[in-house]
C-alpha cells in the first residue's frame, strides 16, 4: 500500500512539475508574443529604411565591382579616360587657334591695312589718290626716324620742337602720332617699303650723321631708296605747316611764336618716293645774295624740294659761277642791282653754248629801287617791271585780310599745260610790281601772259602809305601782267628742225609765297605747272595733297560714360567668363 501510495505521490507530483512547466511555458509564449507585436510595429516602421538601406549597400557593392573591374583595365580603355583626353584635346586646339589667330592678324595687320579711322575726316589714312601712285613705285625704300617710335609720339619730340623752335602742337602732339601713322600705311600699301626707327642715343644715329654729313638732325624723316642710294631728309618744316600766332603775313619774315596748323606728310613723304624712285633730277640753284630775304629761300626751297626738285643755293655772281647741273637759276627779288659781269654770266648761262635748255625764274618786289642792269636783261626778254605797287580798288577781287593790295588774278593763257589741277581753286597776288609783256612774238621769242589782274586795278606810288593811301580822281584803271612767261626757240617753227629752247619767267610780287603751301589757293599748282612746263617734265613728277588739319578733341566722353565703358569691357567680360566655367562645371558634375 505504501509503495502504492509512494508511486501515486511521486506521480502526483510529476504532474505537478509538468503543469508548472507548461504554465511557465505559457507565460513565456505571452511574453514572447506581445514582444513579437512590438517588434512587428518597429518592423512596420523600419521597414521602409530597410530596404533603401539594402538598396544602397547593393548598389555600392555594384559600383565597388565595376571600379574594381575598371582599375584593372589598361588606362586608355577606362571611362574616365575618353572624357578626359577628349577636354585636354580641346583645351589644346583652343589655345593653338587662339594663338595662331593671333600671330596671323598681327601679320596680316603689318602688311595690309587693317586699322579702322573712325576720325570724320581720315586724319590716319592715305587718301585713295595717294594709295594709287604709291603702289606702283617698284624700288626698294627704307623710310627711317630718326628717334623712337615712343619718343616721337609720346612728348619727348614734342618737348623738343617747342623749346627749339618755339612751335607749338595745339593739339598736344597728335600731329605727330598721326604722322607715324601715316608711314606705317606706306609699309602697308607697298611691300617695297619698310619703316624702322632709329634711337638718337645709338650708334646706328651717328653713322646716318656721317652718311649724310651731319645734316640730320632729331626727328628727322629719312626716305632713301637703297637701289640707286637717293635719298632725301625730311624736317619739321617739310612736314608740318608752320603758321605764326599772328595772322599777317609779315610774320613769315620776322620772329616770333609758332603753331602747328596743318600736316603735310603725305605730300612731303610721297613726292620724296617719287624722287628717290626717279632716274633723273632737276636742279634749281637758288642766289641768296643781293639783300634777297632769308625768310623767302627758306619759303621757296622748301617748297620746291617737296616737289622733287634739287635745290642748292649760291651766294651771289660774283664770288661763284652757276653750277653746271643747273636747270632752272632762282633770283627772288634781290634789291641791289647785278654787275655787267654778273648779268653776262646769267645771259651766257641761258645761251649754254648754244645747247640752251637753260631757264631763269625771276620774281619781283616793290621793295627792289634802282636795277637797271637787271631791268634791261627782262627788257631783252620782252618784259617789264614798273615802278609801284599794284592796287585794288574792288573789295570782291581782294582778301580782307590783306587789304587792296591782295589781288584775285585772273589766268590769261588758255593752254591746259598751265592749268592743270587748278580746279576752281583762285590764284592771288600779293603786294605785286607793275609788270608788262612788250611784245607776243619777236624773231625766236614769244612772250606769253599767265596771270594778270583785274581792270579795278591801278598803281600806289613806292612811297605811299599803305594805311591812308586812296587813289586820285584822275588815277588809271587797267590791268597789270603778274606772271609772264618768254621762250627762246632755235629752229625755224617748221618741226624739221630740232627746237631747243630756254626762257625767263617773271612773277610780279615775291610775296606771293604766301600763298603757296595752301591748298585752298591754286598758287603753289601754277607756279609748279609753269616750271614743270620749263624743265618738260612730265606731271606724274610731282604730288601733292591738301594739308590735314587736326582738331584738338576728336573724340570727347563724360566720366560715366567712360565708366560704362570701363565696365562693360573689364567687369562685363569677366564675368560672362566666369559664368560659362560655372555652368560646364556643373553640367559635367551632373553626370
Amino acid at each position: 500500500m505504501e509503495q502504492e501510495k509512494k508511486i501515486s505521490t511521486q506521480h502526483t507530483e510529476s504532474e505537478t512539475t509538468e503543469s508548472a512547466v507548461e504554465n511557465q511555458e505559457t507565460t513565456a509564449v505571452a511574453a514572447a508574443s506581445q514582444q513579437d507585436v512590438a517588434a512587428g510595429q518597429e518592423e512596420v516602421v523600419d521597414s521602409g529604411k530597410n530596404q533603401s538601406h539594402k538598396h544602397d549597400k547593393k548598389h555600392r557593392q555594384g559600383k565597388s565591382k565595376k571600379s574594381k573591374d575598371s582599375n584593372q583595365l589598361p588606362f586608355y580603355k577606362r571611362p574616365g579616360f575618353k572624357y578626359s583626353t577628349l577636354s585636354t584635346v580641346l583645351v589644346v586646339i583652343f589655345i593653338v587657334c587662339v594663338v595662331g589667330v593671333n600671330v596671323l592678324a598681327s601679320f596680316v595687320s603689318e602688311r595690309f591695312n587693317l586699322d579702322l579711322d573712325l576720325t570724320a575726316s581720315g586724319d590716319y589714312t592715305l587718301t585713295e589718290e595717294n594709295v594709287e601712285y604709291v603702289r606702283n613705285l617698284n624700288k626698294p625704300v627704307v623710310i627711317t626716324v630718326s628717334t623712337t617710335e615712343d619718343a616721337y609720339t609720346e612728348g619727348t619730340y614734342l618737348n623738343l620742337v617747342q623749346s627749339t623752335y618755339y612751335c607749338q602742337d595745339p593739339t598736344g602732339g597728335r600731329y605727330f602720332k598721326q604722322a607715324i601713322e601715316l608711314l606705317k600705311n606706306y609699309a602697308k600699301v607697298n611691300s617695297n617699303i619698310t619703316v624702322q626707327f632709329v634711337d638718337s642715343t645709338s650708334p646706328a644715329f651717328y653713322e646716318y650723321q656721317d652718311r649724310f654729313n651731319n645734316s640730320v638732325v632729331y626727328g628727322d624723316i629719312i626716305v632713301e631708296c637703297t637701289e640707286n642710294e637717293k635719298y632725301k631728309i625730311l624736317g619739321l618744316e617739310d612736314l608740318y605747316e608752320i603758321q605764326s600766332s599772328s595772322s599777317s603775313y609779315m610774320d613769315m619774315y620776322y620772329g616770333g611764336s609758332y603753331y602747328i596748323s596743318g600736316s603735310m606728310v603725305e605730300t612731303a613723304v610721297t613726292s620724296a618716293l617719287s624722287y628717290v624712285n626717279s632716274d633723273e633730277t632737276d636742279v634749281m640753284t637758288i642766289i641768296e645774295g643781293y639783300n634777297t630775304n632769308e625768310q623767302v629761300v627758306s619759303v621757296f626751297q622748301q617748297y620746291y624740294q617737296s616737289q622733287n626738285y634739287l635745290c642748292q643755293t649760291i651766294q651771289n655772281l660774283t664770288a661763284s659761277n652757276i653750277p653746271e647741273d643747273t636747270d632752272i637759276l632762282v633770283m627772288l627779288a634781290p634789291t641791289t642791282d647785278l654787275t655787267d659781269d654778273e648779268i653776262k654770266k646769267i645771259d651766257e648761262f641761258l645761251v649754254n653754248d648754244g645747247a640752251y635748255g637753260k631757264h631763269l625764274l625771276y620774281f619781283a618786289s616793290p621793295d627792289q629801287r634802282n636795277t637797271p642792269n637787271l631791268d634791261a636783261l627782262l627788257r631783252e626778254w620782252g618784259i617789264e617791271c614798273g615802278s609801284g605797287t599794284v592796287y585794288e580798288t574792288d573789295t570782291d577781287n581782294s582778301l580782307a585780310m590783306y587789304g587792296a593790295t591782295s589781288q584775285k588774278l585772273e589766268v590769261a593763257v588758255e593752254d591746259g599745260a598751265y592749268t592743270d589741277n587748278l580746279s576752281d581753286r583762285d590764284v592771288y597776288g600779293l603786294l605785286q610790281r607793275p609788270v608788262t609783256a612788250l611784245f607776243q612774238e619777236m624773231g625766236k621769242y614769244t612772250v606769253t601772259e599767265l596771270l594778270k589782274t583785274s581792270e579795278t586795278s591801278t598803281i600806289m606810288p613806292i612811297d605811299a602809305d599803305i594805311n591812308t593811301w586812296q587813289p586820285a580822281d584822275d588815277a588809271v584803271y587797267e590791268y597789270y601782267d603778274a606772271m609772264v612767261l618768254s621762250t627762246y626757240s632755235t629752229g625755224d617753227h617748221t618741226g624739221e628742225q630740232e627746237q631747243l629752247q630756254s626762257s625767263v619767267c617773271v612773277v610780279a610780287g615775291v610775296y606771293d609765297l604766301e600763298f603757296i603751301n595752301m591748298e585752298s589757293y591754286g598758287n603753289g599748282q601754277m607756279l609748279m605747272n609753269v616750271t614743270n612746263n620749263m624743265v618738260r617734265r612730265d606731271a606724274g613728277a610731282t604730288f601733292s595733297v591738301e594739308n590735314k588739319a587736326l582738331t584738338v578733341n576728336t573724340v570727347s566722353l563724360t566720366e560715366s560714360q567712360g565708366n560704362v565703358i570701363l565696365l562693360v569691357s573689364v567687369v562685363g567680360v569677366t564675368v560672362v567668363v566666369l559664368a560659362t566655367g560655372i555652368v560646364i562645371y556643373v553640367r559635367r558634375k551632373r553626370r
